[in-house]
Order: structure tokens, then C-alpha cells, then sequence
């Protein structure tokens, strides 16, 4: 994710918003990093979501997928910019949902509004639910290695920075 960002095109308020939400059992979903415009300036930048990745604790549990995206669209509907810049959801999975039809109930709808790039981390994902998710199947990747996840990063790049 870092490497998406860079630091002609990065993470302020008025370029690149960023929040983070990680999602478990619905009782351990919650919204981890927030950078958004109303957050301390110093730490709206690459190096305070690179801090708040790094500082993320992973916690078992289940997959509530379906509570991880609506959460991830709140923060958008409410400190999104309200022009007309892309906005994006990426997921990043190592396993299915709690509930596959929840969380292709809850993607669908958000879609209207969102692109949601998926990335599936393991080989435990199921195929159906991440295309289910994703806003078109250009949108699916599956990280296999660090040369796949770096090739993926490069293409997202090439999509937002052309799109600017």
C-alpha cells in the first residue's frame, strides 16, 4: 500500500485521503488509521500511515467483510472529497467472509458509488465472493509473491496518477 503513494502525488488533505479499517470478528472490525483533514498535520502524510500500518496488530477471528466495507464507506460518504476525484476501496483478504452474502449485498450497493479493487492474500479466498466485490474483474488480484504484488502496485499507480 505504502508503495502506491509517493511523495509528488501523496497522502495530504488536499491530494491522497487515507483511512484504514481492519476487519475480524464483527467485534474486533474496526476503523485502525484516519487521515483525513481533520486529523493532526503531522500525521496526515506517507510517513503517518506507513507508522500506522506498521503499528497494526493482527488479531484472529473470523472474516466480517461485510461490516470492514460499510465501514470503509462511511468514512468515504463523510470525508471524502466532495468532487469529483476517484474514490477507492481496496480490500485485502487472506480467507472468505463470515457471510458471502452479506458481503456481496453490502459491495453491490457500494459500488455505485466506489471502485473496490480486491486482493486476495491466500489461496483460502473464494474466487465467487472477490468478484462478487470487485467493481469489474480487472479490479481482482490475487498476491502470490512479492513480484505479483509488485506488479499490481505499478498498474494501480499507472490507473490513479493518469486519471489526475
Amino acid at each position: 500500500m505504502m508503495e502506491f503513494a509517493d511523495y509528488d502525488n501523496g497522502i495530504t488533505a488536499d491530494k491522497i485521503r487515507v483511512a484504514g479499517v481492519t476487519f475480524s470478528t464483527k467485534r474486533k472490525t474496526k476503523v485502525q488509521y484516519n487521515f483525513l483533514p481533520e486529523s493532526e498535520q503531522q500525521n496526515n502524510n506517507i510517513k503517518g500511515v506507513k507508522n500506522a500500518l506498521d503499528n497494526i496488530i493482527y488479531e484472529t477471528g473470523t472474516t466480517a467483510t461485510d461490516t470492514g466495507l460499510e465501514l470503509g464507506y462511511d468514512i468515504l460518504r463523510k470525508h471524502g472529497r466532495p468532487d469529483a476525484v476517484k474514490k477507492v476501496i481496496a480490500v485485502f483478504t487472506d480467507g472468505f467472509s463470515n457471510s458471502e452474502r452479506a458481503t456481496c449485498r453490502v459491495a453491490t450497493k457500494i459500488k455505485e458509488d466506489v471502485d473496490i479493487f480486491v486482493f486476495g492474500i491466500t489461496p483460502n479466498v473464494r474466487d465467487s465472493e472477490l468478484e462478487c466485490m470487485a467493481t469489474t474483474s480487472d479490479g481482482i488480484y490475487k498476491i502470490t509473491s512479492f513480484a505479483s504484488a509488485a506488479k499490481i502496485t505499478n498498474f494501480l499507480r499507472s490507473v490513479y496518477y493518469s486519471s489526475k
